[in-house]
């Protein structure tokens, strides 16, 4: 912010040239958007439903950072509005505030904005408390949501860039392999990158997630789960392939079900694996507290 100073009578007048209006307005904004968020991530934390949006790896440093974050928004937004400047003496009307004046941006005899800047003050000021109010409202009303089978349909499941990364390349087709441990993201690579997947045939599976329709076959869905590495918008959906005609008659796209059987060859001799699961048993269960693998 730019200011001249002129001396007169032994005093020095200090005029400001930028109006403080739209600057204030900014830092009340930007210290108000952060606060609100900021506090929104801590109660995440606080009620463990943070991991909805972020891989919970990251939860430490999500919580420190928003900590600090609300301890420098608070000071930033408690900090008093400046004034303007004096050198040890008075202000007094200059002909540029003349000028001013004639142009009817602020006022020769007060230095003060004229009353339509004051009004755009209050109104920018409304504003952001408004909005701050409305989005700490939307959080702590709304619950929130994982990722739906909507989501999953526009994006590659079982994309190739996903399931050959480092942590896929840990799985193994073996007979002596335990599989017990696995989630939908080790089966889906073991399926990916196997050059003889029929090994599996007989091998149990069990394994939760939620209903999305096969591209390959009407008679079969895919059991899918969205794998997180860093935070909600990196998820990729993963899945395995269930034989289950009839299923759309029983469950929804995006319902989540637990299916319980073994590997055996597809049906379809059109499927792109030569194994599916055929489960023993289908059924609905709730959404998980973590919908995600990581």
């Amino acid at each position: 912010m730019s200011a001249d100073r002129t001396e007169t009578h032994g005093h020095t007048e200090t005029h400001e040239h930028e109006p403080e209006t739209a600057e204030r307005g900014s830092r009340l904004l930007g210290a108000g958007l952060i606060l609100v968020m900021s506090v929104c991530a801590l109660w995440l934390a606080a009620t463990g439903q943070l991991a909805i949006y972020v891989n919970p790896g990251n939860t430490p440093f999500i919580v420190a950072m928003s900590a600090i974050a609300v301890i420098a928004s608070i000071a930033v937004l408690a900090r008093p509005r400046g004034a303007h400047g004096h050198d040890g003496g008075h202000e007094h009307p200059h002909l540029e505030d003349l000028v001013h004046e004639a142009d009817g941006t602020t006022s020769a005899l007060t230095g003060d904005p004229r009353p339509t800047r004051r009004v755009l003050s209050g109104v920018l000021g409304a504003a952001t408390a408004a909005f701050c109010a409305v989005f700490a409202l939307a959080f702590l009303v709304l619950p929130p949501r994982a990722l739906s089978a909507s989501v999953a349909e526009i994006r590659d499941v079982n994309s190739a860039g996903l399931l050959t990364e480092p942590v896929d390349q840990t799985v193994q087709l073996a007979a002596d392999a335990d599989y017990s441990t696995y989630g939908l993201r080790e089966w889906a690579a073991l399926l990916r990158q196997s050059t003889h997947p029929e090994g599996l045939i007989a091998t149990p599976f069990s394994g939760i997630g939620f209903v999305t329709a096969s591209e390959e076959s009407e008679d079969s869905f895919v059991l899918t789960r969205f794998v997180v590495s860093h935070c909600a918008i990196d998820a990729q959906p993963v899945g395995v392939t269930v034989y289950s005609p009839g299923w759309e008659d029983r469950f929804e796209v995006g319902s989540w079900v637990t299916v319980d059987g073994a590997f055996a060859i597809a049906p379809d001799a059109s499927a792109a694996s030569p194994v599916s699961v055929a489960p023993e048993s289908v059924d609905s269960t709730p959404e998980p507290d973590v919908p995600y693998e990581y």
